[in-house]
């Protein structure tokens, strides 16, 4: 991965502010990962003081380590409480992670230059403070300069307090890896600085593409609703189109018919032609009220809800062959376009099929909300339907496959004592994208 592929992710103008969010990120991670390091550097440092005074006891006499260990604990406490309270030292918090971390190294080579000098153990320590500016988010000048302070820290007291400490013999060879490891940490904390700017650039573009997409599909979406708006009101239109259509030219010219025969059936004098001309008005009259009922179904999408389920149920009742209670409890709220219209229709096929199977002498219509649900039911004291038959004719197909494009549920069970209810559940609110049936 390329330390600088990250730019052509982003145009010339928008580089310079990729950039600042990076650097405030970096410091913004500097402080915290110098809190975090030095709850751990406390804790380690407090169990080692207790192993040392519990194992060696309080009156050894090797007392500059003791005191030194809770130097460093107290200036790593006051640092940690610094970054807590200032939001100065939060917004730049690599002096003030040099200088806390710098005084914990000076303090460290006072306490192991006292225990012994370059030919033991105690010089060692001073390899793995290059080590600990690995963990450390810095640019390449911040990490060079964080690594020079803490060993020249180091070095200041561990030699200046004993010089006798530099007369070993091949002292230059302790140095010599000294310098590779300093090299060694610094290069590759700079790379892994690098690789970390690299992977936030590519997420930052890749929120970007993911903020576009968002106000991409947002504004499909709208573009959608607005297209499938102007259809509903193109066919809207249509329907009313229709409406005034049957009712201005077909319902006058079956009308007419109608009246034509009851005259023409008052004139003949055979039974049995008097027997076909009243078929053949009754045939007209079933043309008249499937023509009304279409006509009020188009126009219903005019009215509120119940009013047009009122006017629904009133074309029902003007048949004379059916006695329909209309029990209404859904004012609360008006159920959506497509709701409304299968409910309306649910309660138009229901009634037509009493009128048509049942052989029933009432009916009873009730809707009501529960929730978000509307409510659709439809009782006769008919007959009831044949078990056999309930899955296939009479609408009920039609209707079962309505609702469940709305997410809603149909249900056919026998009425108390006798008779059938259909019951339809819809909710009140449509599923985004659904328009239901048209028929």
């Amino acid at each position: 991965m390329s330390s600088s592929s990250w730019k052509r992710l982003f145009p010339p103008e928008e580089r310079l502010r990729r950039l600042k969010e990076w650097d405030a990120h970096v410091r913004q991670q500097a402080g915290r990962t110098f809190v975090y390091a030095g709850w751990w550097f406390v804790g380690g440092l407090g169990l080692g003081f207790l192993a040392d005074v519990l194992f060696l006891g309080a009156d050894d006499p090797v007392w500059i380590p003791r005191v030194g260990v809770l130097a460093q604990i107290g200036v790593l406490l006051a640092g940690i409480a610094m970054f807590r309270v200032s939001a100065t030292v939060r917004a730049h918090p690599h002096p003030l992670c040099t200088l806390f971390s710098a005084v914990v190294a000076g303090i460290g080579g006072v306490v192991l230059g006292s225990l012994g000098g370059m030919d033991g153990p105690y010089f060692y320590v001073s390899y793995l403070l290059s080590a600990t500016a690995l963990g450390l988010p810095a640019h390449l000048g911040w990490r060079i300069g964080f690594n020079l302070a803490l060993l020249a820290a180091f070095f200041a007291t561990f030699f200046g307090l004993h010089p006798e400490h530099a007369n070993v013999p091949h002292a230059h060879v302790a140095w010599l890896h000294l310098t590779c490891m300093s090299v060694g940490t610094i290069v590759f904390g700079h790379v892994l600085h690098l690789q970390a700017r690299e992977l936030f650039m590519h997420r930052a573009a890749a929120e970007q593409r993911g903020d576009a997409l968002v106000e991409e599909v947002a504004l499909r979406t709208e573009r959608l609703v607005a297209v499938t708006e102007r259809a509903e009101r193109v066919r809207e239109e249509e329907r009313q189109d229709i409406a005034r259509l049957l009712h201005d030219d077909m319902a006058q010219l079956i009308v007419s018919a109608r009246i034509n025969l009851e005259h023409l059936e008052r004139s003949v004098d055979a039974d049995h032609a008097r027997a076909d001309v009243r078929s053949l008005r009754q045939v007209v009259s079933q043309m008249e009220h499937s023509t009304r009922s279409v006509v009020g179904g188009l126009r219903a999408a005019e009215l509120p809800f119940e009013v047009a389920a009122e006017d629904l149920v009133e074309a029902f009742r003007a048949l004379g062959e059916l006695a329909i209670t209309l029990e209404l409890d859904c004012a609360h709220s008006e159920p959506a376009r497509p709701v409304r219209h299968a409910a309306l229709r649910t309660i138009q096929e229901s009634l037509s099929n009493v009128l048509k199977h049942a052989d029933a002498k009432r009916a009873t219509v009730r809707v009501t909300q529960s929730g978000g649900t509307l409510i659709v039911s439809v009782t006769d004291d008919g007959r009831g339907l044949d078990p056999a038959r309930r899955a296939e004719g009479f609408g009920l197909e039609g209707m079962r496959e309505r609702a469940s494009s709305l997410g809603g549920s149909l249900s056919l069970s026998a009425a108390t004592p006798r008779g059938t209810e259909v019951r339809v559940a819809l909710p009140l609110r449509a599923p985004s994208g659904s328009l239901g049936f048209s028929g």
